[in-house]
């Protein structure tokens, strides 16, 4: 189960929001990508194996459209989960 989330990262970058990957069961970060651009993220994600992709079985997101963009061209199997604060703050 994996959580897909961005943090500020620099107001003088031309990408401001980095990408955080984060283990939600044994709670750490397992990588972070420079920004959260489509075009970014779809480079990251191509070069990790299918059979790794495919191990994945949850991914929690805010609703950014571009998580659901990556998690429907890369981890196919998987099953998207919104995160609840999100839910709500759009209620």
């Amino acid at each position: 189960m994996l959580c897909f989330d961005e943090f500020y990262f620099n107001r003088h970058a031309k990408k401001k929001y980095a990408f955080m990957i984060m283990d939600f069961s044994k709670k750490y970060i397992i990588d972070i990508v420079e920004s959260r651009w489509s075009e970014d993220l779809y480079d990251y994600f191509f070069h990790i194996p299918l059979e790794e992709r495919n191990q994945v079985k949850y991914i929690i997101i805010d609703m950014y459209s571009n998580y659901k963009f990556i998690i429907n061209n890369f981890f196919k199997s998987a099953i998207i989960c919104v995160d609840p604060f999100h839910v709500v703050k759009k209620s």
